[in-house]
């Protein structure tokens, strides 16, 4: 994948962020694309839904 920003080819990172939702902390581990020239992160349609999935089942457990 090339960056939309700057076309230089990106490379896949792993990125755990840890978000607060309702006063609980909750952590997120998800696959993105990061551009090493200007640090933008995307991801595919794929990694996003695998990323939303993941978020509404760990919000059911709060």
């Amino acid at each position: 994948m090339n960056c939309p920003r700057c076309s230089v080819q990106m490379c896949i990172i792993n990125v755990k962020k840890l978000i607060n939702y309702h006063m609980h902390d909750i952590l997120l581990e998800y696959e993105a694309y990061e551009c090493p020239a200007c640090e933008l992160i995307a991801s595919t349609i794929e990694q996003t839904a695998d990323l939303q999935k993941q978020m509404i089942e760990k919000m059911g457990e709060v």
